[in-house]
């Protein structure tokens, strides 16, 4: 599966174009794997560098946010060896 597909590049908005949004910004993509979860909400396609929140399930109750790269999500591997997905059926 293709993590980043073309209509993602284009819908991503630029680094820091949504910095003091807080709680108002909007996600656009979400990856996941086993219990980790990367939301996005920027993007910079030079750089293939994210910025949004991590989230894993069951070992914090918080979120974080933060920046990560598409090649963090590619090297991924999860219990057993799974890759990062993204999810298609997420929305905005």
């Amino acid at each position: 599966m293709m993590l980043l597909t073309a209509e993602n590049k284009r819908q991503l908005p630029a680094l820091l174009s949504q910095d003091g949004k807080g709680h108002d910004a909007v996600a656009y993509v979400k990856f996941f794997q086993g219990a980790h979860t990367y939301v996005a909400s920027e993007y910079n396609p030079e750089t293939q560098e994210f910025f949004g929140m991590t989230y894993i399930h069951g070992v914090s109750n918080d979120p974080e946010m933060g920046y990560f790269t598409l090649k963090d999500l590619e090297d991924f591997r999860g219990q057993f060896g799974l890759k990062m997905e993204r999810d298609r059926g997420f929305t905005m």
